[in-house]
């Protein structure tokens, strides 16, 4: 049997192996675990390391003894005798595009973005993007607003948190900025600071499989919820683009396999004062 993971991981894809026994794999663990001989003691090792640096999740291990994870950008090759794992790509960091200009390479980038939002808008069914007011997600809701309307689609709606409470976190006027320029998206919006943070983690640990590291994680929560009261099946969004254009939190993970301990505590530590 042959399994593949698609090249980032953005599909789970976890498994059982019990050689000459047993071979399953699942897209949830729950559906592993509930499968006779499965045991669900935790693994120690998932545990210890969460609890101690808990700055990324491993791309093999999860939270449960017996089952594993493929990892992204590899396949699972599985006879009667042995499991092998195969990696059939993987990013290549020496990799360089040169171009003539900085006007080039701002073209190439717009093409390239413009390009990868106008494939995500084919779908089958209703598309809606998340608008937080910052960089990421106001270029993907404005690129998307464009397309659509250029190709005579349905309005775009848009998902956005607000803090009226908590002002200086509050980006309502960046969010309004990009629909006053784009006047035919459908805006909700969803009032985060009335929400109780703890009052959806039980349900989402359900989904999760594993315990929830992002803090907001509620947040999007909500604003997946209101799209799917809106019909909206596939929700665009510019999660992590920080991260692109600045360190972070990939940087405590790179410390970390470098054994820095004492630049990773400092890091952490300055990290938390700031956050």
């Amino acid at each position: 049997m042959l399994c593949v993971r698609d090249h980032l991981g953005i599909k789970p894809l976890y498994y059982v192996y019990c050689p000459g026994r047993l071979f399953a794999f699942a897209s949830e663990i729950k559906a592993l675990l509930r499968l006779p001989g499965v045991s669900c003691e935790p693994d120690p090792l998932a545990v210890a390391e969460h609890l101690l640096v808990p700055v990324a999740p491993s791309h093999t291990r999860t939270f449960f003894r017996d089952i594993r994870a493929l990892a992204p950008g590899h396949c699972l090759i599985v006879t009667p005798e042995r499991l092998t794992t195969v990696p059939f790509w993987s990013l290549d960091p020496e990799r360089e595009i040169r171009l003539g200009s900085k006007e080039e390479y701002a073209e190439a980038f717009r093409e390239l973005f413009t390009e990868a939002v106008r494939c995500r808008l084919r779908n089958a069914f209703p598309v809606g993007s998340l608008l937080s007011g910052g960089l990421d997600s106001s270029s993907i809701t404005a690129t998307a607003a464009r397309l659509t309307d250029q190709a005579g689609l349905p309005p775009l709606h848009t998902f956005s948190a607000t803090y009226e409470r908590v002002p200086e976190s509050d980006e309502r006027p960046y969010i309004q900025a990009v629909l006053n320029r784009y006047p035919t998206l459908v805006p909700t919006f969803f009032s985060a600071d009335s929400a109780n943070p703890a009052g959806y983690l039980s349900e989402m640990h359900y989904h999760l499989d594993r315990p929830n590291w992002a803090g907001n994680l509620y947040v999007n929560w909500n604003l997946c919820a209101r799209a799917r009261e809106r019909g909206i099946r596939v929700l665009l969004d510019g999660f992590d683009g920080d991260t692109t254009v600045s360190y972070g939190l990939v940087y405590l993970e790179e410390l970390k396999a470098r054994h820095a301990w004492m630049s990773l505590l400092r890091e952490t530590l300055a990290y938390a004062r700031r956050s």
